[in-house]
This record gives C-alpha cells, sequence and structure tokens, in this order.
C-alpha cells in the first residue's frame, strides 16, 4: 500500500494518482458507546459497574473477549468484499495510558492496534487512527468517554500535555506504517475558546512531525465538527480538514423529501446546506473528509425514507468529490451497517436494561422524546415562565439539563442494574454474551450495504 499525500488539494498516492478514502467507522469498539452495544451513561462507568457486579478480574476478561470479537479479520474483509477503501478506527485513551500512571503507555492497547492495522493492510484497507475520547474530555457528550458534562481538556494544561505526548508515541510506532492512512487528531472538539483549539492543533501537529513528516492529518471543525469559522488557515501540507454530517432527515420522524418543523429537506436543499458546511475547505482548496455521516432507522416508520435520505447524501459527498466514512458499522439495531441479532444471548440478557433506558430516554443520540423528556420540556417551561425568555438562553439550558439529567444522573441510577443481569453468569454465558457481537453471529443491513457497496466501487 501506498503512503498517502495531499497535493493540489486532492489526497494521492506516491505515483500522484487521486485516491477517494470511502468507507466505515468502526464505532464503539476501541470506545465504546452505550446506543451502540445498550449500556446506560459512560464507557468508564460501564466498566466500573460490571467491575463491582463481576469483580474486576471477571469484568476485564469479558471485556477483553468483547474487543476479539467485536472486529475481526471477517469484518475487514466483509467491507473489503463491499468495496471499501478506508476504516475509521475510534480508539479512547485509555487503552494506551492509565489515569493513575500519566504518561507510562501501556503495550495492551498498541499490540492490539498493531493486529488490526496488520489485518486491514492484508485486505487493503486504509486506517484513520482517529482519537474520540481524549484525557480529561475534549467535549461534554458521553462519546468522549465524559462521566459529567465539562469538557475539561480545554481548562487543564496537563490533559493538553498528555494528548500531545500520545499522538508523538502513536506517530513513532506507525511512521513507516503506510496502511495508516493518517492521524485523526481529535474527534469532535467543543472548545470554548477557538484559539484554544487553534494551538492545539498546532501542538499536536509539531509533535508528530517532529517524528513522522509522511501521514496525513485529519482536523475537525469546533462544536463537534461542524464550525469551522474560527479555525486559522491551513498551516500543514499534508493536512485533511473533517467535517461531520448529520441531518434532520435522517434522525426525525418525517417522509423525505419532506418537511420538517417548517423546513424544506430534499437533495437539492440538503446539498446547499452541504456546501456552506464546506466552505472552509472550497476557500483553502484543502481536501474535504466527512468522518460521520448516518441515519437511524426506527421500528415506527418504513426505512424506506432513510435510505432514500441516505443515498441523497451519498450522492452530494459525490458530487464535491469528498472522502466520507459511514457512522456506523456496527450496533445492536440503531443505525450499524451489521446489527447484533435480536434474539441473540446478548440481546436477551440487557433487554430489561435498554428497556429501562427506552422509558426514561437515556440515550441522549438516537432516542426519541419519552414521557420523562416531555417532563423535563414542562420543567424549562417553568423556568422561561419564572426569569423571562429575554433574559434566559433557553436553547443552551435545555441543552445543559438535557446532558444532566439524561446523560449522566439517571444513567448512573441505572448502571447497577443494568451490571446486575451479569452478576452469577458462568464463564461460558460471559463468553457467548461476547460473542453475539462476532460478526458470523450478526445480520447486515442489505438495503444499507447495498448503497454502500455502490458508492465504494466509483472510480476515484
Amino acid at each position: 500500500m501506498d503512503m498517502l499525500r495531499v497535493r493540489s488539494g486532492h489526497i494521492v498516492d506516491t505515483a500522484g494518482r487521486p485516491v477517494r478514502l470511502r468507507g466505515v467507522c468502526l464505532g464503539g469498539w476501541l470506545n465504546q458507546e452505550n446506543f451502540i452495544t445498550g449500556y446506560p451513561g459512560a464507557e468508564s462507568a460501564w466498566r466500573d459497574a460490571l467491575a463491582s457486579a463481576l469483580g474486576p478480574e471477571r469484568a476485564e476478561g469479558f471485556f477483553k473477549n468483547f474487543l476479539d470479537c467485536f472486529i475481526t479479520d471477517a469484518d475487514l474483509a466483509y467491507l473489503a468484499s463491499l468495496g471499501a477503501s478506508v476504516v475509521r478506527i475510534p480508539f479512547n485513551y485509555r487503552h494506551f495510558e492509565d489515569d493513575k500512571h500519566p504518561g507510562s503507555f501501556k503495550d495492551t492497547g498498541f499490540t492490539r492496534l498493531d493486529h488490526t492495522l496488520e489485518l486491514c493492510r492484508r485486505r487493503g484497507l486504509y486506517a484513520i487512527l482517529d482519537l474520540h475520547a481524549a484525557p480529561g474530555w475534549q467535549n461534554p457528550d458521553w462519546h468522549s468517554d465524559n462521566t459529567g458534562t465539562d469538557a475539561l481538556l480545554w481548562e487543564h494544561p496537563g490533559f493538553r500535555q498528555r494528548t500531545v505526548a500520545l499522538w508523538a508515541a502513536l506517530a513513532e510506532r506507525y511512521r513507516s506504517r503506510a496502511c495508516v492512512a493518517g492521524y485523526n487528531l481529535l474527534n469532535e472538539p467543543v472548545a470554548p475558546d477557538p484559539e484554544a483549539l487553534n494551538q492545539f492543533y498546532r501542538e499536536v501537529t509539531a509533535a508528530i512531525r517532529s517524528v513522522d513528516s509522511e501521514h496525513l492529518l485529519f482536523l475537525e471543525g469546533n462544536h463537534f465538527s461542524v464550525d469551522f469559522s474560527q479555525l486559522e488557515a491551513p498551516f500543514d501540507e499534508n493536512t485533511v480538514y473533517s467535517l461531520h454530517y448529520y441531518v434532520t432527515p435522517g434522525f426525525a420522524t418525517m417522509s423525505y423529501p419532506g418537511e420538517h418543523l417548517g423546513k424544506r429537506y430534499d437533495l437539492d436543499s440538503m446539498a446547499e446546506d452541504y456546501a456552506e458546511r464546506r466552505a472552509f475547505m472550497t476557500r483553502h482548496q484543502v481536501p474535504c473528509w466527512v468522518g460521520e455521516y448516518g441515519v437511524v432507522f426506527k421500528n415506527e416508520r418504513s426505512p424506506e425514507d432513510r435510505l432514500r435520505c441516505l443515498s441523497d447524501l451519498l450522492a452530494i459527498f459525490e458530487r464535491f468529490g469528498d472522502h466520507h466514512t459511514y457512522w456506523t458499522y456496527k450496533d445492536i439495531g440503531v443505525m450499524g451497517l451489521v446489527t447484533v441479532a435480536p434474539e441473540s444471548p446478548w440481546m436477551v440478557a440487557t433487554r430489561q436494561g435498554r428497556d429501562h433506558k427506552r422509558l426514561l430516554s437515556t440515550d441522549c443520540f438516537a432516542m426519541d422524546r419519552g414521557d420523562v423528556r416531555i417532563q423535563v420540556d414542562h420543567l424549562l417551561e417553568t423556568v422561561g415562565s419564572l426569569v423571562g425568555r429575554d433574559c434566559l438562553d433557553l436553547d443552551r439550558l435545555r441543552s445543559r439539563l438535557y446532558r444532566a439529567v439524561f446523560g449522566v444522573v439517571l444513567s448512573e441510577a441505572l448502571l447497577p442494574s443494568y451490571a446486575a443481569a451479569f452478576k452469577g453468569l458462568d464463564q461460558i454465558t460471559l463468553e457467548g454474551l461476547a460473542d453475539s457481537f462476532r460478526f458470523e453471529r450478526c445480520v447486515p443491513r442489505r438495503e444499507v450495504a447495498k448503497l454502500l457497496a455502490k458508492t465504494f466501487r466509483l472510480p476515484a
């Protein structure tokens, strides 16, 4: 495989030929997420809850089995068969560094990543290494493994120094690996001061370039990778800029094409919106990679609208000649290209816990509003009537309250009972739960696979 480079606004191979990176994100694996596998809250809290239920040693054994089963050569072979050219590998820093021993890197994370990269190479797949959860948390949400609501990476220099050091170690190890397309420096940052984000990007870039001058760097916009307005002009010639593009008809209960809350959504309107989102890339003539996009499949409505929306998204990306990775590859039936079988041991064992989550609406990303959310909305209306709407940023208050109530407080309350379903299970049963995520036992979502494969196989 060729080491990739940026030339004249395009990603090219060593012969200067254009390369298109089209593939999927391996979400929920080296960085677990609650809606992908079913637990409440943040990954580290889930791990702690299971350790309390099973004991630390048995819990660690379960998570090792889970990682072994979730992504194997069979998964990568399937993606290669669809024509994918790249996988994005989101990872949690905790696989490489322990908070109790900052600055001391663990071999286990590197060894697992080494193995997966070798499998990618054999299948002809490039890999983008994505720091999805940084020390101190780069955003306030569950997907950065945030157990609260504060993004402390931007407040404490020590967290930023640890992040820079981790990237230097990764670049040192993988600088000669051509199957590594490059380094996605930080997933969905939310920096209150945009200058802090610009400075962070410069520091990480300098650390990586001190040991690795070859690999691509992938930089995301602020506020969950949608805002590029305050990013500095490109300062490294081998850099790709990455936006995330989730659209209303991919999530809301609506017909597509159609209207939602008075706004029209169709191919033309989304293409116009997308052009505005990538204006930074257009202005600076740098490659654009849609690091995440996707649609949610809900049981109460027809999937055809979602599939039409997904088809139009792919058409828009191709119209602009952009690179893209679908979010996400495998989950329990929310939006994955591959889903865990509905009657698998995992789905049976976690059914009650997932029902409790649904009743309390604790999956902020993909769940409909339940009765509890309506009650919180009533609370917001009461606050607005008390203090006056002119004195209140209601959208900000709603966002903060939803995160605190649903993402943290109620999720924490559910975790012990969710983990209790694993208590007393013998080793064979626990292994069977993890084995539910093995590709051979999962179900590909064939309509999505067909759409993605058609696009993946287009010429560069």
